[in-house]
Order: C-alpha cells, then sequence, then structure tokens
C-alpha cells in the first residue's frame, strides 16, 4: 500500500509540474493535461522545424552572396594571471570552438599582465 500510494504521490506531483507550464492552456483535471501537454509538444515540434527551415535558409542566402572575409584584431589582457600559458590555451581553445581560425598570434607575458594581439579572419 506505501509503494502505491508513493506512485500516485508522484504521479500527481507529475501532473502539477505539467499543468504549471500549461496553467494558460488546460483545466486542472488530468486528461485536459495530457490533452494540452500534447498540442503544446505538436506546436513546439512545428516551431523547431521552422527555424531549422530558416536557418538553412540563412546558411545558404550567405553561402551564395559569397561572403567577404575581413581580418579583425583581437586584444586578449588578463590581470595578474595565475598561468599566463594556461590563460593562453584557453583563449585558444575558446577560439576553437567557435570556430575562429587565427592568422597571426604575438604575446607579451609578465608577472602582473598578459597580453595576446591576435589577428583573425571573419565574414562580414
Amino acid at each position: 500500500m506505501r509503494r502505491e500510494r508513493h506512485r500516485r504521490a508522484k504521479l500527481s506531483e507529475s501532473y502539477s509540474k505539467l499543468y504549471s507550464i500549461l496553467t494558460s492552456r488546460s483545466k486542472a483535471d488530468k486528461n485536459s493535461i495530457v490533452q494540452s501537454a500534447a498540442v503544446y509538444l505538436k506546436e513546439l515540434k512545428t516551431t523547431k522545424e521552422d527555424l531549422y527551415k530558416q536557418n538553412k535558409n540563412l546558411k545558404h542566402k550567405m553561402e551564395d552572396e559569397n561572403m567577404k572575409i575581413d581580418e579583425v584584431k583581437i586584444k586578449v589582457q588578463v590581470m595578474n594571471p595565475v598561468s599566463t600559458i594556461d590563460s593562453m590555451i584557453e583563449a585558444l581553445q575558446c577560439m576553437k570552438e567557435m570556430g575562429v581560425i587565427a592568422m597571426s598570434i604575438q604575446s607579451k607575458f609578465s608577472e602582473d599582465e598578459s597580453t595576446t594581439m591576435m589577428t583573425i579572419n571573419t565574414k562580414v
């Protein structure tokens, strides 16, 4: 009996959480909550597909317009770095994750400061 009570309590809690997300869309009974959730999920799926198509179209449009490549200089300055090498590695990893390619890197290191000037290619 305890297990069944616990199961029902968890189920009721789950319905309550779902209802709190759908309050403007649903009545408080379980059937209405599930039906509203299904409708809402379909709407979200349609929105996701529309956004995916828009993103794809924008990418094609950018490629078709033969985007111009420019060079941009970025200055990274870290005051009182714990490790100058670690700071540089973190900056390069961040650039790699963003898909940015560094064309040149100039660095100055001291106890008080780490300064790096990077030239990168960007598409405008």
